[in-house]
């Protein structure tokens, strides 16, 4: 490679970190031909990770070492301009609020319109699970840059997050049994320093009123110090019955059938059985 070539090249790949992730769009933004992109491979510049996706080759390389999930995402949001967001238990796990331990390659529940199809495909040490965006009409509100010291693609490299309080309606926006009912119940419980403004907002954005009215029981479950700043007057509820939970109890409020020894003490409210239809 000559003295010119190579000096444009690393003006057009300048904005890349080493080990950074790069996919076929963004070459064709760069005006970067798919025989370059093919050249830069067989020269051990870039390494073909699949159709697709590239890996600006780092020092330390090994084909064979599984890449880090953080260094996929960041490369997603950094390089590629990809719309996403980590949520529900990955983001309350990357909050430090969740203290179950895992096995094997951790789950990480990624939030988008559309998200590539090369991502799963990856030889990587995390399992990545697709869920759309359609709980909230809002696509940025309660989502922030989460910086991760591990990374080794540069000390400003971040990726979207949700946080706690976008993370836990994600959260129970997943509950279909018993199992997951009494998972976020347990994550509820050190909700304790939630910004109750914020909540205000997402529950106003939120589109599900089974996500909204679950939030109030489990809210009004642990009240919390910031409960009383939650505007229940002005969240819409719907007026439909649900169940949620099978063989479940039916909530005379709220309208919803949840696991029996989680309702309120029988001196609060009296609790009623129902049967209703499915969600």
């Amino acid at each position: 490679m000559n003295n010119t070539r190579y000096s444009l090249l690393r003006k057009v790949f300048a904005e890349i970190p080493a080990g950074a992730l790069v996919d076929s769009a963004w070459f064709a933004r760069h005006n970067i031909s798919n025989q370059s992109v093919y050249g830069y491979v067989q020269s051990g510049i870039l390494a073909s990770l699949g159709r697709g996706i590239f890996r600006l080759i780092p020092n330390d390389y090994n084909p064979e070492e599984k890449i880090d999930w953080e260094v996929v995402l960041a490369s997603m949001d950094r390089v590629m301009n990809k719309k996403f967001h980590v949520g529900g238990l990955s983001a309350i796990t990357l909050n430090g609020r969740h203290h179950f331990g895992t096995f094997g390659d951790p789950l990480i529940y990624v939030y988008g319109k559309k998200l590539p199809k090369w991502i799963t495909k990856l030889n990587t040490n995390g399992n990545f699970k697709f869920r759309t965006n359609y709980l909230f009409e809002s696509t940025s509100l309660g989502i922030e840059k989460y910086k991760s010291y591990e990374l080794t693609l540069g000390p400003e490299v971040t990726y979207p997050v949700s946080t706690m309080e976008r993370a836990i309606l994600e959260m129970i926006d997943t509950i279909t049994n018993y199992g997951v009912f009494e998972h976020v119940d347990l994550l509820f419980d050190g909700l304790y320093d939630a910004d109750p403004d914020l909540l205000n907002s997402l529950l106003k954005d939120c589109r599900k009123f089974k996500v909204r009215r679950l939030f109030l029981i489990f809210a009004e479950r642990h009240n919390h110090s910031w409960m009383s700043s939650i505007d229940k007057q002005n969240i819409e509820l719907g007026t439909h019955s649900r169940q949620l939970i099978k063989e479940g109890k039916f909530h005379p409020e709220y309208k919803i059938t949840i696991p029996e020894e989680y309702l309120l003490p029988e001196g609060q409210v009296s609790w009623l059985n129902f049967n209703i239809p499915h969600l």
